[in-house]
């Protein structure tokens, strides 16, 4: 593991909050068959990863990106699409854009924080940031980690959904909640979890 795909990574899944805008203002099926294009590759890549041959390829290609504990199984970045696909299907438009948009900036913000300030949990917070970075997310999230979700994905919400402040506070409130506790299925959870929520709050004030 590089010791900058920590930053690769966070900086991938910071960009994909443009993801957001896209579901709430594009018409059906526009967002969803993007989303589910992104699904498919991402799905291709753990596909080929299984490989030796193209996992050195790809791990040539984007140092750091993928986590050593993946090979086997399914990536994050998989379970990000398809979180958001799931969002973008279940739920109306201004509540997947928010559980989306929560996850994007929240998710990131997590990890740098928990990273600079939280002791991890077991052997990740003895290996430091490098061995953080790599080792699986059930190994445990910070406190501090866990309010700089809260922090991100409050505005993040109020943004994307439109929400009223009471409802983007308490979206990113069960967004922190969501990824403190999902383990390394928050990807999947979060989005469609604060979606859920923001469907039954009214968003309107």
């Amino acid at each position: 593991m590089t010791a900058g795909g920590p930053w690769r990574r966070n900086l991938i899944h910071l960009a994909t909050a443009a993801a957001a805008p896209c579901v709430r203002h594009l018409p059906p099926p526009w967002p969803h068959v993007g989303l589910g294009l992104a699904l498919a590759a991402a799905a291709s890549l753990d596909v080929a990863r299984r490989r030796p041959g193209p996992r050195r390829r790809l791990d040539a290609a984007l140092p750091g990106v993928f986590r050593t504990d993946e090979t086997a199984t399914v990536s994050g970045a998989t379970l990000l699409g398809a979180g958001y696909l799931a969002a973008a299907l279940a739920f109306p438009a201004a509540a997947a854009a928010g559980g989306i948009a929560a996850l994007a900036v929240g998710d990131p913000a997590a990890a740098l924080a928990g990273r600079r300030f939280g002791a991890r949990r077991g052997a990740a917070g003895a290996a430091g940031e490098a061995g953080a970075a790599g080792s699986s997310r059930a190994a445990g999230k910070s406190w501090p980690g866990s309010l700089a979700c809260f922090v991100a994905a409050t505005p993040a919400i109020w943004l994307a959904a439109g929400a009223t402040v009471p409802a983007a506070v308490a979206a990113g409130a069960f967004g922190a909640l969501v990824e403190r506790c999902a383990g390394r299925w928050d990807n999947l959870a979060m989005p469609s979890g604060i979606a859920a929520l923001l469907t039954v709050w009214p968003l309107a004030g």
